[in-house]
């Protein structure tokens, strides 16, 4: 018999189809004997027995098993007729085996984060490249000697598409690859630089507005917590309830109130997009109550007369100022 084979490299179980002529179909029909170097090949076993698939003279199947032991290269076909009869010839081209990817340990990242993760598998033979897909770059940083992990090094850029990306891990020295999905790219955390107005006094309700980047105008919008000392401050209140105003990727606005009793100093901004990443930033300076007057006991006088009199009110601290106009002195006072 003459022959000649597909397909034409594997490393599988698999059905070979071999081609040719003088194929003899009695009995069983042919049988196959696959030889690398001109001896039987190690670790490649073909399944002779019972009836040849397909069979007819000009070509037949048999299933065929390539194990992990068997020799990388060209292995040549061997056919014998029911009669004894045998012809040599045809390639099976036998690679190394594909990589298989199970897993990632670190399986999200954000835009603008770096992310370590070992992508988990099997067969990761050294020179094995990984792609991660569309804005982001990879680092390899080792290779397990066993073939079962590789651990990378992730740059995810401000433009990667958020949403799920393919992990690909290429053997370039024959082509072969494997994918994995996903690995989810999440919004980059919002960026809080600046708030405005402030200073603001104890007692004010007002609306903040939130300079920065990376805001998530989805649902109703990012929401803030004001903080002082790291934990939310007392007697400051945000309303996140519905939407943030004015809402783009850079700013957006949401009403707060401070008590009389918020501590004065410099206050913290936090932020938290709708799918929960956070960024803290900005401030918020909180001042003392303004001092406010209610009236005075006597509220006239005469040019080069001393007047005695109180100023009533409330929110006056030690060392408070006050003027009466041009010509007038105020002094002697007593505090209330």
């Amino acid at each position: 018999p003459t022959l000649s084979l597909s397909p034409e490299s594997e490393r599988r179980w698999f059905t070979m189809t071999v081609s040719g002529d003088d194929f003899d179909c009695t009995g069983n029909g042919p049988t196959v004997e696959v030889l690398f170097g001109g001896v039987p090949s190690v670790g490649v076993t073909v399944d002779n027995t019972g009836a040849a698939g397909g069979c007819t003279a000009l070509g037949f199947t048999r299933p065929v098993t390539i194990g992990a032991g068997a020799s990388v290269g060209a292995h040549t076909l061997r056919v014998t007729n029911p009669d004894l009869g045998q012809g040599t010839g045809a390639t099976l081209q036998i690679r190394e085996q594909a990589p298989i990817v199970s897993s990632l340990t670190v399986a999200t990242g954000r835009q603008e984060q770096t992310v370590l993760t070992r992508v988990n598998g099997s067969f990761f033979r050294a020179g094995a490249q990984v792609s991660f897909g569309a804005g982001i770059s990879v680092t390899i940083d080792a290779i397990d000697p066993g073939e079962s992990f590789i651990d990378v090094t992730l740059g995810i850029a401000d433009a990667a598409p958020t949403g799920a990306h393919t992990v690909t891990v290429t053997h370039p020295d024959d082509g072969q690859n494997a994918t994995f999905s996903p690995f989810a790219v999440e919004l980059a955390l919002p960026d809080v630089v600046s708030v405005a107005p402030t200073p603001r006094n104890q007692g004010d309700a007002f609306t903040l507005t939130v300079t920065g980047d990376d805001f998530d105008c989805t649902g109703n919008g990012p929401t803030i917590e004001v903080l002082f000392g790291g934990v939310a401050s007392v007697d400051v209140t945000e309303n996140n309830a519905g939407a943030a105003g004015a809402c783009s990727a850079t700013s957006f606005t949401r009403p707060v109130s401070i008590g009389p009793t918020a501590a004065s100093g410099a206050h913290a901004i936090r932020v938290t997009n709708p799918d929960s990443g956070q960024g803290t930033g900005g401030t918020l300076q909180i001042r003392e109550q303004t001092p406010i007057i209610s009236g005075i006991t006597v509220a006239s006088g005469r040019q080069e007369q001393t007047v005695a009199t109180r100023i009533n009110g409330s929110f006056f601290r030690p060392g408070a100022q006050v003027s009466f106009g041009l010509g007038i002195l105020a002094r002697h006072f007593l505090w209330f």
